[in-house]
C-alpha cells in the first residue's frame, strides 16, 4: 500500500508529527509513503501558507527516513499560479502534487 498524500504539522490542515505519521506507518506495515506538506509559492492570497525553510523539511524526513522501515518520499503539495516558478525545487524532491488557486 502507498500514500502520497499526506499532510503533518508542517501544514496548517494537519496536526500529526513527522515521528507519528512513521509510527503509524510502521504499525499499519506500510511500505512507502509520501510526505506532501502544504507550500505555496505566492503568499499574497489570503488562505495561502508555507512552512519556510524547505531545507530544514527535507532534513527532518531524511532523519527519519535513516531510522524507519519505512521509505519516506519527499513531496509538497506545491501551490502555484501562472506566473510562479518552481525551477528551484528541481532534484531536491520525488514528486510534486500541484495545486492551483
Amino acid at each position: 500500500m502507498f500514500d502520497l498524500h499526506i499532510h503533518t504539522n508542517f501544514s496548517p490542515d494537519a496536526h500529526d508529527s513527522l515521528q507519528d505519521i512513521v509510527e503509524f506507518s510502521e504499525e499499519n506495515k506500510m511500505k512507502t509513503i509520501g510526505i506532501s506538506d502544504h507550500y505555496d509559492l505566492d503568499l499574497s492570497y489570503k488562505y495561502t501558507t508555507n512552512f519556510g525553510d524547505p531545507m530544514l523539511y527535507l532534513e527532518e524526513i531524511e532523519n527519519l527516513n535513516n531510522k524507519s522501515s519505512v521509505k519516506l518520499l519527499k513531496g509538497l503539495e506545491l501551490g502555484v499560479q501562472s506566473y510562479t516558478d518552481n525551477n528551484f525545487f528541481n532534484g531536491i524532491f520525488d514528486y510534486f502534487i500541484y495545486s492551483v488557486h
